[in-house]
């Protein structure tokens, strides 16, 4: 993925930045609530987590009210990473299977004043 992001990079300097990135994100890792967890258990916590998320744009318009609020910033913008980041990731499925997410994007885009996503 470095590769394609930095074109014409030596291979031994992307060999190097992703074994620093893989060290550093599991120290992340660690101080979370997803320490020692295997991956079948990270993506189950992950399709919950997902859910309750589902289940609460479902119910709401917004994250924390019936207005936007500035958490909506931060839950737009993950989802939105998630849905336009140029590689998809184990999250993009997960995500995408579910219509609420984009009207969610839209709904925010729209009280922000026709914001639009790129793509």
């Amino acid at each position: 993925m470095l590769g394609e992001l930095i074109p014409n990079l030596p291979s031994f300097a992307i060999w190097l930045m992703a074994n620093f990135g893989e060290r550093r994100n599991k120290k992340r890792i660690r101080g979370t609530s997803i320490d020692g967890l295997t991956d079948s258990e990270i993506a189950q916590e992950a399709e919950k987590d997902i859910a309750a998320l589902s289940r609460r744009l479902s119910q709401n318009s917004f994250i924390a009210s019936k207005r936007l609020t500035v958490y909506d910033f931060t839950i737009a913008a993950h989802i939105a990473a998630i849905f336009f980041y140029p590689f998809d990731n184990w999250l993009t499925p997960l995500m995408k299977e579910d219509r609420v997410f984009p009207e969610y994007l839209e709904r925010v885009a729209h009280a922000v004043g026709g914001f639009e996503y790129v793509n």
